[in-house]
């Protein structure tokens, strides 16, 4: 997994100035209350609270790419996603780009969503069932597919969000970007072909096919045992559980 480099104090007092200016021009509030929650390797993530009391996350694109990555593409990816799979995707709101600087200041605003990503899940202690976790990944890979033709190609922890435990446990999707347009063999494969990437998938393989034939039973209507043995390409990897 490629290290993510940390904001750096510029990057920060440019992305506040940028969300201060949206709300502003666009919301017509000038004193939205901005908390920084993450960053990846091309933006950085803030919850913001409007002066209406609404949570809003916003994503602001980052100084050290060259060139730099398009918010307004990954804001279309977004919004077919949460157009065909809400269950999985925060619900994009906006898309801002500034006029000053050159026009290569971007804001994404969308839903902010009380979940945080797998492995600050994991450093928190709650109860992390890793076989119900791999069901629930297929259950979403195979419903997301379905609903959307795209799968995700970089499942690492930071790009999944989990709320809850036990049995009460809900799994999203953030980083919209990564999802590509493919098959839902595709999508299992990316997450297969390594057993680094999503280890519990892997570890727990007949738990992580059940939740991809439930997936397609739901999303497709076709019968559990049947969905099932769709997924031949499966015996492929190494059944340990």
């Amino acid at each position: 997994m490629v290290l993510v480099k940390p904001l750096t104090k510029k990057e920060i007092e440019r992305h506040e100035k940028l969300i201060r200016e949206y709300f502003s021009q666009i919301e017509g509030q000038t004193h939205p209350e901005i908390v920084f929650v993450d960053n990846g390797n091309e933006k950085g993530i803030y919850k913001v609270r409007t002066q209406d009391g609404i949570y809003v996350a916003a994503a602001a694109n980052r100084d050290c790419l060259t060139p730099k990555a398009s918010l307004l593409q990954e804001y279309n990816v977004l919004h077919a996603l949460h157009s065909g799979a809400p269950e999985f995707f925060p619900k994009p709101k906006a898309h801002y780009q500034s006029d000053g600087g050159g026009g290569e200041d971007e804001l994404m605003i969308m839903e902010f969503l009380p979940h945080v990503n797998l492995m600050k899940f994991a450093d928190s202690g709650k109860a992390f069932d890793r076989r119900k976790f791999a069901y629930l990944l297929g259950e979403a890979v195979a419903t997301i597919n379905a609903k959307t033709g795209r799968y995700s190609s970089d499942p690492h922890d930071g790009n999944i969000l989990l709320k809850g435990e036990g049995a009460s446990l809900d799994l999203k999707f953030c980083d919209a970007i990564q999802f590509k347009t493919g098959s839902l063999e595709d999508g299992v494969r990316t997450i297969l072909v390594d057993r680094n990437i999503r280890p519990e998938a892997y570890r727990f393989i007949h738990r992580f096919k059940e939740g991809l034939a439930r997936g397609i039973e739901v999303s497709q209507g076709i019968p559990f045992e049947d969905a099932k043995r769709s997924l031949v390409y499966m015996d492929e990897y190494n059944k340990l559980d």
